[in-house]
């Protein structure tokens, strides 16, 4: 597959809303996913697609085993907080303490076992929200903690605020699909990313 050389100003082409060819070559990643999208299962209660703008192409959600890991993480670092503050495990006795660490969790589990990234031809989509990725008007990475978020503002105002991008560069054919709208939208001129943006994307 042909990658992209930077400062080339070479586009490759938009694919084919419904068959999605020809597929873009690989893009640049921060992000050195191996994810693909499962060609024996559908996808679990995902939300509806903009089926207007052609069908889904590649799509990643977080395995209920990934989901579990993150809860019992969010556990553990809840606890070990609970502990440093308490000074010790007296907090173990009172049963209410134990909602702290507990509905986090839960809600963690839930959060990432409902996760939902998709991408068609001409749209990606982070859970219920989706933008035409070749007409964007507003492109930034965002930093939140350790994570870099990227967001997006299409020409009909739809927008992503905030779309993880190492869940975006995991499936590496759906950040292909992605960052080939992103670089239409940049160098058409309809979205002026800032230099730190442009630096991380390697526009």
């Amino acid at each position: 597959m042909t990658e992209y050389v930077p400062g080339t100003g070479h586009l490759p082409p938009m694919p084919d809303p419904q068959t999605g060819e020809p597929r873009p070559p690989a893009a640049p990643r921060a992000w050195n996913g191996k994810e693909v999208t499962p060609s024996d299962r559908l996808p679990r209660r995902h939300p509806q697609s903009p089926e207007d703008l052609g069908s889904i192409l590649e799509w990643s959600q977080q395995s209920k085993r990934s989901a579990l890991t993150y809860a019992f993480s969010c556990f553990g670092i809840c606890a070990v907080a609970m502990t440093a503050i308490a000074h010790g495990f007296e907090w173990l006795h009172l049963g209410f303490f134990w909602l702290v660490p507990v509905l986090p969790s839960i809600g963690m589990y839930f959060s990432m076992k409902n996760g939902w990234v998709a991408a068609g031809a001409r749209w990606v989509q982070n859970r219920e929200k989706y933008v035409e990725i070749y007409d964007l008007r507003y492109v930034e990475i965002k930093v939140s903690g350790n994570n870099q978020m990227l967001r997006m503002t299409d020409g009909s105002g739809r927008k992503i605020r905030s779309l993880s991008l190492l869940d975006a560069q995991t499936n590496p054919a759906l950040w292909d699909l992605l960052y080939n709208g992103i670089r239409h939208s940049v160098a058409s001129g309809k979205a002026s990313p800032s230099r730190r943006t442009r630096n991380i994307l390697d526009l």
